[in-house]
């Protein structure tokens, strides 16, 4: 008795009728007759009792029913064991990225150029719940930098107002957030973290932004800014590998204004290929962090062509 007789002894009860569970199955009815047959010689009991062409489970099939849905589940749980672990050895460590997409590229090939045997697979936001058992690491950006369990903090990214060069207002000296109350603010439809930065630092600065946040990208709002469309508040480390020629930062402290980006581990495993990752990743944040936009400094250090 192998575990497909089981399968089909369980469509089979579903069904309460032989044709239909022959036709569901894409077995000929004979054949199905047959192994249910030699199921009943083996155990030496009758599993169905029969009234017509409608068929039901005698005392002894409802107990062998009972048993043959609990070792089929079992099944299926080995069988999703195996395939998650050979996936793990196609992807040594899996990681959840939702901030600093535009460093991406940068970190995965400083990363493989250190260590080329080692696999990363970085996972979309939407391919989340369907990979989370694999997941080893999640990049977001956060709002407090207070120690927390399976947190580490990578960097703190400073906020800068950009404008068009040629904005009205570009070339105006000690220029204060106040003196754009009347343009229009862009941020990315999915970065709260932005909007709220954005928000906080023009009410403390005494009115309320004009908000746009229907940008899908970062080039998008770039573009609008250089386009002289309106201005934006932007991170500005990790904001620079997608710098617009024409756009100038507004010298005007926003300090307090920080985004944090934090690693939060989510496997804890102790893999060597794993930690690497992690340590390489507190290291590539924290030369982020010490070149200050400067890309030329930061490739050199990793060596990255």
């Amino acid at each position: 008795m192998d575990i497909r007789q089981l399968q089909y002894f369980v469509k089979i009860v579903e069904y309460e009728n032989m044709s239909r569970a022959s036709e569901e199955l894409l077995v000929a009815q004979p054949a199905l007759s047959r192994m249910i047959k030699n199921m009943e010689e083996r155990l030496q009991t009758k599993l169905f009792e029969r009234n017509g062409k409608k068929i039901k489970l005698s005392r002894s099939g409802e107990i062998f029913y009972s048993h043959a849905v609990v070792i089929l589940a079992e099944f299926e749980a080995a069988q999703k064991e195996i395939d998650e672990l050979n996936n793990r050895e196609k992807n040594d460590v899996v990681v959840v990225m939702r901030t600093a997409i535009g460093l991406l590229p940068m970190l995965l090939k400083a990363f493989h150029q250190r260590f080329p045997e080692i696999n990363v697979t970085v996972l979309r936001e939407a391919d989340e719940k369907r990979e989370n058992q694999n997941i080893d690491f999640i990049i977001e950006q956060d709002f407090s930098d207070m120690p927390k369990k399976d947190k580490i903090v990578l960097m703190h990214d400073d906020c800068r107002i950009m404008i068009s060069q040629k904005h009205p207002l570009a070339a105006k000296q000690g220029l204060s957030l106040g003196d754009l109350r009347e343009e229009k603010f862009y941020v990315l439809n999915d970065s709260p973290s932005l909007h709220q930065i954005t928000e906080k630092a023009c009410l403390d600065a005494g009115f309320s932004p004009d908000i746009y946040e229907e940008c899908n990208s970062r080039e998008t709002i770039l573009s609008f800014v250089e386009a002289g469309l309106g201005v934006a508040m932007i991170p500005y480390k990790t904001w620079f590998c997608c710098w617009h020629p024409e756009l100038i930062a507004i010298d005007y402290d926003l300090s307090k204004y920080k985004r944090i980006i934090s690693l939060y581990e989510i496997s804890g495993s102790r893999n060597k290929k794993v930690r690497a990752f992690e340590e390489f990743c507190m290291e590539f944040f924290g030369q982020v962090d010490c070149a200050e936009g400067n890309v030329e400094l930061l490739k050199k250090h990793f060596e990255v062509l």
